[in-house]
């Protein structure tokens, strides 16, 4: 489980990289939800999985940033752009 939430939180990083070119930055409304699925199934990941336990903190630490960095892009943005 920890590989799949590693793969998520990358795909989730992508996302929140091509939402920083301007006038795509509309795509935060959907990736921070998204990272914000992939950061509670990194915390299961964390005390199911007893061989990915790197691999779970690593994309709770992604999908955290992700989220904080999201909210403050769209602050920037006004939410729109």
């Amino acid at each position: 489980m920890g590989t799949f939430v590693l793969i998520m939180g990358l795909i989730s990083f992508v996302i929140f990289l091509i939402a920083l070119i301007p006038f795509l930055g509309w795509i935060n409304w959907y990736n921070i939800p998204f990272a914000f699925v992939i950061l509670v199934l990194s915390v299961i990941a964390l005390f199911v999985d007893k061989d990915g336990k790197g691999k779970a903190i690593v994309t709770l630490l992604l999908s955290s940033v992700i989220i904080f960095l999201g909210i403050i892009r769209l602050i920037l943005g006004l939410g729109i752009f």
